[in-house]
């Protein structure tokens, strides 16, 4: 079932009970994509849980949740200033439907057509199509729309990496490369077929991310809403550094985007129909406002960006192969010392053409490493065209086993240049070796809406030392993401292991029944997991926990662990059914021969 579908049944049959008697007991809805703009009046809105929320606002929210009345806030008439180029923006509030503006004149827009509701991410590629992906029941349509009639053109439900709620989309200068965010994470996303990838965590403690937006410099930012602050963010990593406050009360879905000069401009919205546009100042986080209302809205941002002509040295699509002459066995796909490594790397060109292009392995090497074919003649590349470099490394048979270097490489051309590096781990330790511990813990009813909880116990008696920790943890439950999991050792650390998912990036989390467990580090994070059918977290129980569970390394098993879950909205129940652990006394056997007597030709015309 769908969160509204669940939470509006819920909220009928108690409104209708508490307001004959009179209690004034709040009600919870969500809106789901059909229902926007359907208010139903006599509900009563939670607004604790609104207070920060990645949806749309609901209807009723002015008026029930916010201090102060709209109407009263003072206007500020459009800012001239340049450039006036073209911008786009969708109303998901009052008036939903695709507009389009100039930068300079937030409130001069003109309707372009409607493309339906719940679209919260929005960007355009270096073509000028506009992508967005819309917000529906556990899917996410992503596609296309006309900035002529508005018309929306599906590609592909989002697949792959899929969070349980998307929250920005931003597409790289180079016109390849585009990212989608969610409320705590950064995903990497194929424009061809709308197949996402975790690329990692925001951190710096950020819990609702609501929305990215990429230069044409490559530079990435967000806009975190729980905080009211803009952050720089790795493309890389998705890890995010805090650059400063705009001090305004942001809440709910909104939008940013980069022009081609580098402005960042926003619309922050703040409830009941009020917003700030205006250009965020990347030193310090403030926004430079440009205007208000009128026109009221809640709005999503995109800006047609050319970043002119530019190379991509696409490190993300390379691939290494691994040669060992004297041993051809040890070809196995994992950089070993004294293997020759072969590495192809993808070099692209959009918005203009170049001529002699040139790849190449800069000076001086990485440490422990030699060059044997250092330099690509990729001729010339018109726009769109994609070349590839290849390259050949001896890596010395003294380097280090279970550590890394970093391979810079350089394109040039006539007309620009770019650059790009790969990161190369040598040797792999294979993975830990779980063994189940004896004794599972035993079932207990989980209270409704009581944050306290319950806890079970399960006494261990074996005395090993941990190096790794894994939690089987099976429960029945009717809504996951109202529950919390923590674990605490007899030692007294305590780790947390769920904590709502998909809270506070959606009002009431995870709509998906029931949990079927199995929490490990280095397992995919589970805030934005939320599968279409039960149970949580999908067909593969793996999981990694809230809080890592390395925290128990080196602790001994010995003594009382206390699992303690709790259920944390009401009108949803639940049990514990059963849990369990499972210890790794030591990391997985070693891969890391060294290949002795490889034969090597180096074509840059030198032995060392």
């Amino acid at each position: 079932m769908s969160i509204r579908t669940r939470r509006t049944a819920l909220s009928r049959s108690i409104f209708a009970a508490c307001c004959v008697a009179l209690s004034g007991a709040a009600v919870a809805q969500v809106h789901g994509p059909s229902s926007r703009h359907m208010p139903q009046k006599s509900e009563v809105l939670d607004c604790a849980r609104l207070a920060n929320s990645a949806m749309a606002e609901p209807a009723g929210y002015a008026d029930q949740c916010l201090p102060y009345a709209p109407s009263y806030v003072q206007p500020l008439g459009p800012v001239p200033q340049d450039p006036t180029d073209p911008g786009f923006k969708y109303d998901m509030r009052d008036n939903v439907g695709l507009y389009s503006y100039v930068l300079n004149d937030f409130a001069g827009q003109t309707f372009v057509g409607n493309p339906g509701d719940a679209f919260y991410a929005w960007d355009f590629d270096q073509t000028g199509t506009l992508y967005t992906i819309q917000t529906g029941a556990g899917v996410f349509p992503f596609g296309t729309v006309d900035t002529g009639t508005g018309v929306f053109t599906p590609i592909a439900n989002v697949s792959g990496d899929v969070p349980a709620e998307v929250t920005g989309l931003t597409i790289a200068g180079d016109g390849t490369t585009a990212y989608m965010s969610s409320a705590t994470n950064l995903y990497s996303l194929d424009l061809a077929s709308g197949a996402a990838s975790l690329v990692g965590p925001f951190g710096a403690g950020v819990t609702l991310m609501i929305d990215v937006a990429m230069s044409c410099a490559g530079d990435m930012y967000g806009h975190a809403i729980d905080t009211d602050s803009l952050y720089s963010i790795d493309p890389a990593t998705g890890a995010a550094t805090l650059i400063g406050t705009h001090g305004l009360a942001a809440n709910f879905a909104q939008g940013m985007d980069f022009d081609d000069s580098g402005d960042l401009y926003a619309a922050i919205y703040t409830g009941g129909g009020t917003y700030t546009y205006g250009t965020f100042d990347l030193g310090t986080g403030a926004l430079n406002p440009l205007s208000t209302q009128p026109p009221t809205g809640e709005w999503e941002v995109a800006i047609p960006a050319s970043c002119g002509p530019a190379l991509a040295v696409q490190t993300g699509a390379a691939t290494i192969a691994d040669v060992c002459t004297s041993a051809p066995g040890q070809e196995n796909g994992i950089v070993e010392p004294g293997e020759t490594l072969q590495i192809s790397v993808p070099v692209a060109a959009s918005g203009g053409n170049f001529t002699d292009v040139v790849a190449s392995l800069p000076l001086p090497a990485p440490a422990g490493i030699t060059y044997i074919v250092s330099e690509a003649q990729l001729g010339d590349l018109n726009d769109g065209d994609n070349a590839t470099a290849n390259f050949e490394v001896l890596v010395d048979p003294g380097f280090a086993c279970l550590t890394s270097f970093t391979q810079p490489i350089a394109v040039t051309a006539a007309e620009g240049s770019a650059s790009g590096s790969i990161d190369v781990d040598v040797g792999t330790a294979g993975a830990p070796t779980f063994t189940p511990l004896a004794g599972t813990g035993p079932g207990v009813a989980i209270p409704d809406n009581s944050p306290a909880g319950i806890t079970s116990t399960l006494s261990i008696a074996e005395n090993v030392s941990i190096y790794d920790l894994r939690v089987v943890v099976n429960a029945t439950h009717t809504w996951v993401g109202d529950v919390k999991i923590s674990l605490t050792s007899p030692g007294g650390t305590t780790v947390q292991l769920l904590d709502q998912p998909g809270v506070p990036g959606s009002t009431f989390g995870c709509s998906v029944d029931n949990i079927a467990a199995l929490f490990g580090d280095g397992f995919a994070p589970n805030e934005d997991v939320c599968p279409g059918t039960s149970p949580w977290p999908g067909a593969s129980p793996e999981i990694a926990p809230t809080d890592p569970l390395a925290a128990f390394s080196g602790e001994s098993t010995v003594g009382d662990w206390v699992l303690t879950i709790s259920d944390n909205a009401s009108g949803d129940t639940g049990a514990l059914d059963s849990w369990s652990l499972q210890v790794a006394e030591g990391p997985g056997e070693q891969t890391c021969t060294v290949c002795a007597g490889n034969d090597v030709i180096f074509a840059d015309g030198f032995d060392p």
